[in-house]
């Protein structure tokens, strides 16, 4: 790897291959959306607890098919079922929040944390191809290298919202981003499913740089 090359990543050099098909992803939130969620459903279930107690204090102890025939209510709308709901619901949250970050350590282990990019698209020309881009970097990069890369900052992108979300042809809608190697070097092929997708993935790789 060339002077040029090892600037862009400055230091990570012998690196196991990986595939970016594992990256998808049928989670649409990232994990700092599921903590809010989990947030708001602990509060949630604080609330019905509280009422729970302020119906404990001012009624006589029922039993849930009691409170079900005089309320026409069942015990899940009820406040103490209401509550141990919402508990699980945000459970549900945290465990998908905690699944997301440790995919994230995972594919990021190799990438010093001075070295990760939202975008980590290298300089170069852009190629069209069948529903995509291919993006051809100016100084060759070895595919394992850019492989490692791309796969940390799309498992970041699961954590929070990167700020260039809406300009990296990485996360146009429907984009399935590939590395692929060849003699004459390593590219990422970005493919969509429409034609919508594309014109939204060719606006973004038309501003990415040359050089």
């Amino acid at each position: 790897m060339g002077a040029r090359a090892g600037r862009w990543f400055p230091s990570v050099m012998t690196l196991a291959p990986m595939l970016l098909a594992g990256c998808a992803h049928t989670d649409t939130m990232t994990a700092v959306e599921h903590d809010l969620e989990a947030e708001r459903h602990r509060s949630a279930a604080q609330q019905a607890e509280a009422s729970v107690r302020t119906v404990e204090i001012a009624m006589p102890p029922q039993s849930g098919s009691e409170i079900e025939k005089t309320s026409g209510f069942s015990s899940a709308e009820l406040p103490a079922g209401r509550a141990s709901s919402e508990i699980a619901d945000a459970e549900r949250h945290e465990k998908a929040a905690r699944i997301i970050r440790e995919r994230a350590n995972s594919a990021c282990r190799r990438v010093p944390i001075a070295e990760q990019k939202s975008c980590p698209v290298p300089p170069g020309h852009v190629e069209p191809i069948t529903l995509g881009a291919r993006i051809v970097p100016a100084v060759s990069v070895p595919a394992e290298l850019l492989r490692l890369h791309l796969e940390c900052a799309m498992a970041r992108a699961q954590v929070d919202r990167p700020p260039d979300q809406a300009s990296c042809p990485l996360y146009a809608p429907g984009a399935a981003p590939r590395v692929t190697d060849r003699p004459q070097g390593a590219v990422i092929d970005i493919t969509v499913d429409t034609r919508s997708e594309l014109d939204d993935l060719v606006r973004r790789t038309s501003v990415l740089p040359a050089q």
